[in-house]
């Protein structure tokens, strides 16, 4: 290997331990998450729009469950949308321009006090997500089995973690390397927690590029969140 130090895994640990240290991580971060779909990524091109896309879903399917007469109309301090997604101020914005740009996302100043007042779309949102690779085509009622189809398998995202990380693309992929050590636990292997995950794939699962996750990667282990090791295989 051209005479550079590889380090192998490290020997492995207990397993029960493990598996109790990763339930106790979900317990204390609770059920505060947010549904990050991928393919909401794909169609707007940037995870923080994907993200807030996401929580706009969310609420225009409380209003249009509880309020009908609102007919989808939802308000929102900045404040609330950091609390409830992270996103600064700027990333905020910036999603929000993205969501205005391709006509999905309505904006209203109304009231004394004025509020900031939010419609999306859906019928916009429908025919472009009916254009999208791997999405079926057709009408769009608003029900929860069609719009899962739409959407495809979304991702857990920890709003907590974001507190931890001070980054969107941290906090989502860590929350997904959670999922990942679980997962690593629950399918007996030679070295319990450790899993590997190439590139690639966490692009496809996270729509993040190379150098986000190579961002979002050192950003955790910088604060000793992450581990990294390299194993051989025999011939390599």
């Amino acid at each position: 290997m051209g005479g550079s130090a590889v380090s192998a895994l490290p020997p492995p640990i207990d397993r029960y331990e493990q598996c109790t240290q990763v339930r106790q991580v979900f317990d204390l971060l609770g059920r505060g998450c947010v549904a990050f779909y991928p393919r909401l990524a794909d169609l707007t091109g940037s995870v923080t729009a994907a993200l807030l896309l996401g929580q706009c879903l969310y609420w225009t399917r409380s209003v249009t469950r509880q309020q009908p007469q609102r007919d989808g109309w939802f308000w929102k301090t900045a404040a609330e949308w950091q609390r409830e997604t992270g996103l600064s101020r700027r990333e905020q914005d910036s999603a929000r321009r993205i969501l205005r740009a391709l006509g999905l996302l309505e904006e209203q100043r109304r009231g004394m006090p004025a509020r900031r007042w939010f419609r999306l779309d859906l019928a916009g949102l429908r025919q472009q997500l009916d254009q999208a690779p791997g999405v079926p085509c057709g009408g769009w009622p608003w029900d929860d089995s069609d719009l899962g189809r739409s959407l495809g398998q979304p991702v857990v995202y920890w709003r907590r973690l974001h507190d931890l990380t001070g980054s969107v693309t941290a906090a989502l992929y860590l929350s997904r390397a959670l999922f990942w050590q679980r997962l690593a636990l629950q399918q007996p292997q030679p070295h319990g927690p450790w899993f590997h995950r190439p590139i690639f794939h966490s692009q496809q699962v996270l729509r993040l590029g190379r150098r986000q996750q190579e961002h979002a990667r050192a950003n955790l282990r910088a604060l000793g969140l992450i581990d990294k090791a390299l194993a051989l295989r025999p011939g390599d």
